[in-house]
């Protein structure tokens, strides 16, 4: 077995090579007769206080050989040749090494670990498996670059628009020093498909406005159909939607590139509109996408609980909305005056 130069060292900064042996030591006593008569009253300690020349030393038997740990002086382990101290440092240097990969990917997960959070911190727009793989380059070259890790996710939540994202390291004059953070960030860029190989969630970044369409209006579906109010629609007021493309400029070629959606249930009412040209804002999606849910998980109201011209006013808001008109601020103020007479 061949040992490094740097194992050979590694071993020798951390143990010693020792041996336990038992020995015959031969002194002469340095005899004064002074002292000698001081200790009449007390003959059994001259002896031991005695002053004696050390002569000659006889290594009489040996208990073997040991492996030291140097800086507890803790014996490790028994030795008879020179190939078991070559197996012990090999046995060392393979735990030595993987400690290190440990240690190294203790690091990289903690990097990971903070360069996820605050990318997904405030708004959840991150696939966690995806990104977290996506990372591992990124946090390698920015691990031990903390200053810059800061610059960069500060610059990350400046930016609104999704599709120029390799701006945030290029603009910081960082793109020659982490490309492979410059190249993640690029691919951000790009993601503008439904598919679990990419960071962002499909559903804030799709590839097209008539996929949020789609998406949402199937949201939305399973929301009606699968509420527990739904089952008793006499007993609660209905949640009603509409959500369908639109055209900013039809005149000019501009067809079906906006979205409206409007959701009512009971006195929460919102609605939004979408232009194609917004998809990159992502965490605009988000926001509206959330706004939505929170109005889906809303209790509609009992309509024992409503008067009958507050219950036929709700009703006929809610055709509105079902047939795709967004509600007048006047109308919601009606709804909410007309709500509070109670039964």
């Amino acid at each position: 077995m061949t040992i490094t130069k740097k194992q050979f060292e590694t071993f020798n900064k951390h143990f010693n090579i020792i041996e336990i042996t038992h020995e015959t030591i031969q002194s002469t006593a340095n005899l004064d007769l002074e002292d000698f008569n001081k200790y009449q009253d007390h003959p059994d300690d001259f002896l031991l206080d005695t002053n004696w020349m050390h002569h000659s030393t006889e290594i009489t038997s040996s208990d073997g050989y040991r492996i030291q740990y140097i800086p507890s002086d803790d014996i490790i382990k028994e030795i008879y040749d020179n190939e078991d101290i070559a197996n012990f440092i090999e046995m060392t240097w393979t735990l030595i090494s993987q400690n290190r990969k440990v240690n190294k990917m203790t690091s990289l997960n903690d990097t990971i670990d903070v360069l996820f959070k605050r990318l997904n911190t405030p708004r959840a727009i991150f696939d966690e498996v995806a990104t977290r793989t996506n990372l591992i380059p990124v946090a390698e070259e920015l691990k031990d670059h903390p200053d810059d890790m800061k610059a960069i996710i500060n610059a990350f939540h400046k930016y609104e628009y999704f599709d120029n994202m390799g701006s945030i390291v290029k603009n910081l004059g960082l793109k020659d020093k982490y490309p492979k953070t410059y190249q993640f960030f690029c691919k951000l860029s790009d993601e503008e498909i439904m598919d679990g190989d990419y960071s962002i969630k499909g559903e804030y970044y799709p590839p097209g406005i008539s996929d949020l369409q789609e998406w949402l209006s199937e949201r939305l579906a399973n929301v009606s159909m699968n509420s527990p109010y739904s089952k008793d629609p006499n007993k609660y007021t209905p949640f009603v939607y509409s959500c369908y493309l639109t055209s900013t400029d039809e005149e000019n070629g501009f067809d079906n590139d906006g979205l409206f959606v409007a959701t009512l249930n009971g006195e929460h009412y919102d609605h939004f509109t979408i232009d194609e040209t917004e998809l990159p804002l992502v965490r605009n999606t988000y926001d509206i996408i959330k706004a939505i849910d929170n109005i889906c998980k809303t209790k509609p109201l009992e309509t024992t609980t409503l008067t009958t011209s507050a219950l036929a006013y709700y009703n006929i808001l809610a055709n509105l909305v079902s047939n795709g008109e967004a509600l007048a601020g006047f109308e919601i103020d009606t709804l909410k005056r007309e709500l509070k007479k109670g039964n």
